[in-house]
């Protein structure tokens, strides 16, 4: 799942889902996302592809 809510990826997570989050500007403001919570942590939507690339 890709999302820039940490409480639906944490959601998805527990379901056993892959997790992607976008860390947007403005989104999240009240909690801040760490890049071991998720599979993956990226910037934008090249930065997704970039490391999926990998």
């Amino acid at each position: 799942m890709v999302a820039a809510h940490m409480h639906d990826l944490q959601a998805a997570k527990k379901c056993g889902l892959h997790t992607t989050y976008v860390a947007r500007h403005g989104e999240d403001t009240g909690r801040k996302a760490t890049p071991d919570e998720v599979d993956y942590f990226v910037s934008d939507e090249v930065d997704l592809y970039n490391q999926l690339a990998k």
